[in-house]
């Protein structure tokens, strides 16, 4: 199968996600009701079908880095779930999570007559900045992940718990020390004994 994907966006400026099957070149527009992505598959004859109707599985409270990231103070932070196979917003949903405290946390997100919980990493963007080092270590349950930062000069500016979430290492970085990082570097420590068990190369901040 051959994925061909053009830009679109539920508004639907522009565009359509099309899948292209060969030998018979069979498509599929994957299309929120009302879009560009409608209409076009419409204007040409193209079967298609609608994103975010039906029951949403793997509901993920989200932030616009497409991470489980919520800012606090964010009224309403996006929903998205996985709709048969494609991935859409949910509508008409609450997410409810502590506003006050920063750092990992279980998040109720109640939908379509159903609550479930999730986790997310919710952080204060008035006192700090968050930073994704993506699938870099495999950290286990036994380990903890310490993310140095460091100015231009190399020189050490602070150290952050790194939470591991998703496959993903982030940190919380101070806004005060962000401000003079240039690089991150991600280390494994055993949590017992302390002692090191692996390290990733400097990241660009």
């Amino acid at each position: 199968m051959i994925i061909i994907s053009l830009p679109w966006n539920r508004w639907g400026s522009t565009g359509a996600e099309i899948s292209a099957c060969i030998p018979n070149y069979f498509l599929i527009v994957s299309a929120y009701r009302g879009s560009a992505a409608e209409t076009y598959a419409k204007a040409e004859d193209i079967a298609y079908k609608y994103i975010g109707e039906g029951k949403a599985r793997n509901v993920m409270a989200t932030s616009e880095y497409h991470l489980p990231i919520i800012a606090r103070g964010e009224e309403n932070a996006s929903v998205v779930g996985d709709y048969d196979g494609v991935s859409g917003v949910v509508d008409d949903c609450m997410v409810d999570y502590d506003d006050k405290t920063s750092g990992l946390q279980t998040v109720t997100v109640t939908y379509d007559g159903e609550t479930i919980e999730t986790q997310a990493v919710v952080y204060d963007p008035a006192k700090e900045k968050f930073f994704d080092f993506g699938d870099v270590k495999d950290i286990q349950k036994s380990e903890r992940g310490l993310a140095g930062m460091f100015d231009g000069n190399g020189r050490f500016l602070g150290l952050s718990e790194a939470i591991v979430l998703e496959d993903h290492e982030t940190v919380l970085i101070p806004n005060e020390v962000y401000e003079e990082a240039v690089e991150a570097k991600l280390m494994v420590i055993d949590a017992k004994s302390f002692t090191p068990t692996g390290e990733s190369v400097p990241e660009k901040l």
